[in-house]
């Protein structure tokens, strides 16, 4: 069982992770496009 919240802990710790840089590549070019239209 242990085994599972261990394995569940590092798959959340990677969705955060992935989150974080999709936010970085994403949000950029659409403020920058939303400050030019």
């Amino acid at each position: 069982m242990s085994n599972a919240v261990g394995l569940w802990t590092l798959v959340k710790r990677e969705i955060i992770r992935s989150l974080k840089i999709i936010n970085q590549v994403i949000w950029p070019p659409v403020i920058t496009t939303l400050l030019y239209v």
